[in-house]
């Protein structure tokens, strides 16, 4: 009683028979003493419980057996699915847990949108099963092709790429898989001139004017506009210092360069100020009267729904926000003489200047 041997129990499929001859092992247990100590595997190294028959039974063994004659066991790998940090799905929710206290609220809900399309590794398991032929089956699957632009599979990809390196880094795996790259097409940048701007801005509701008067102005963030409080602002030293971001509606107290800058308070700055309500501290300078935040911060949502359908009566070209403010500033400044890439940078705050020379560099109009 208790002692099994394999025996067939249906066709073509053999299992664990106990020796009263009347029942079967439905749950099959490979036991093993590893370095000291006793181990119980239940599961693959996909994390699914061993079934009733033998032959995935005896496919582990034959791995573990091959594992330990390499010394690359790692009991760990073994381990049910709930437990086994390995696992794709697994590893992918913990590198997202780990960046949700470094990167912004929605840069970690951007990662999160493209790690979905990353659940076709779940079927090798675990992530040091990963190798470069796999990253290059999944870069040429004919779907992903289909359903994404190049610029979104290349942004997958390089977030794969950084997960891998993480994992690297941490040396959860042994080796680095190599990621393809995507090629995206260049695209002349969408703009408008300062006069196609000012017949944008005659479309705008006049209470929603002075922040879109202020995007056009200094170029920046439409994010850093609307968190700019009153104690970013000296109207007594003529400075702006923008060192706040809204990300996911949240504020960040750092913008997306990870460093504050100081900008001088131009007239036309200090005229669109002194017609605001004046607040003090971490008050917010421009103010919605119809938002539903208790803050009446702006958020992005209303200032794209104001934008495009300013667009729409002005009869011009729909395009984003940002072309219309910040890369319509940047074009402007490429084709005044005297203003160079590197001037553009700093205005823009741009990180490199090899992002300004991506985007301005071939912005000059006869």
């Amino acid at each position: 009683m208790g002692r099994y041997s394999p025996a067939e129990f249906r066709p073509g499929e053999r299992g664990l028979r106990c020796a009263c001859g009347k029942s079967w092992a439905t749950r099959p247990v490979i036991e093993l003493k590893h370095k000291g100590k006793l181990y119980r595997i239940t599961c693959d190294k996909k994390g699914r419980r061993f079934p009733a028959h033998l032959q995935p039974v005896e496919t582990a063994l034959g791995q573990i057996r091959s594992e330990i004659q390499a010394r690359s066991f790692h009991p760990e790998h073994w381990s049910p699915a709930a437990t086994n940090r390995f696992l794709w799905a697994n590893y992918v929710e913990d590198y997202l847990r780990r960046c949700a206290d470094q990167l912004r609220p929605s840069t970690v809900r951007n990662h999160r949108g493209l790690a979905r399309h990353l659940v076709w590794f779940e079927k090798i398991g675990s992530i040091r099963e990963i190798r470069t032929a796999h990253c290059r089956d999944f870069a040429s699957l004919p779907c992903l092709a289909l359903a994404c632009s190049p610029g979104y599979r290349r942004q997958i990809l390089a977030l794969l790429r950084t997960i891998l390196r993480d994992a690297f880094e941490r040396e959860d795996i042994s080796s680095l898989p190599a990621v393809p790259a995507v090629e995206v097409p260049e695209r002349d940048i969408e703009w408008l001139t300062p006069e196609e701007q000012a017949l944008a801005l005659e479309h705008i509701p006049v209470r929603h004017r002075p922040i879109f008067e202020f995007l056009m102005l200094y170029g920046c963030r439409p994010s850093e506009a609307c968190a700019l409080c009153w104690d970013a602002v000296d109207m007594e030293k003529g400075l702006i210092w923008f060192k706040r971001t809204l990300s996911s509606r949240v504020l960040v107290e750092s913008t997306k360069t990870r460093k504050s800058r100081a900008a001088p308070l131009y007239s036309a700055a200090r005229a669109i100020l002194e017609k605001l309500p004046r607040g003090i501290g971490r008050t917010y300078v421009f103010r919605n009267s119809r938002a539903r935040n208790p803050l009446g911060r702006y958020t992005i949502d209303v200032l794209d729904n104001n934008w495009q359908l300013a667009l729409k009566r002005a009869r011009l070209k729909p395009i984003p926000l940002k072309n219309g403010t910040r890369h319509s500033l940047g074009m402007q400044l490429r084709n005044q003489e005297g203003w160079t890439i590197e001037n553009i940078a700093l205005r823009l705050d741009h990180r490199e200047q090899r992002t300004t020379a991506v985007f301005y560099a071939r912005g000059e109009v006869e």
